[in-house]
């Protein structure tokens, strides 16, 4: 069972990696808000990375039969 599936109310897991990539380009200080486009992409390919990884993570988990 996901983690993220749970607690989501059914948003796709690209959703929420967009929605925590907005969050975090939102929590960019006013003088680097010319650079939040290039973070926001940033943040969203290392959290989709990072999903990946739960993901696979995950596939072993339930393989072995956790």
């Amino acid at each position: 069972m996901d983690v993220i599936d749970e607690r989501t109310d059914g948003a796709s897991r690209e959703d929420l990696v967009r929605r925590l990539a907005d969050r975090l380009a939102d929590a960019v200080p006013a003088g680097a808000q010319v650079l939040r486009a290039d973070l926001q992409r940033n943040f969203g390919a290392v959290l989709s990375a990072l999903e990946a990884r739960v993901a696979t993570l995950e596939a072993e988990r339930d393989a072995r039969g956790a």
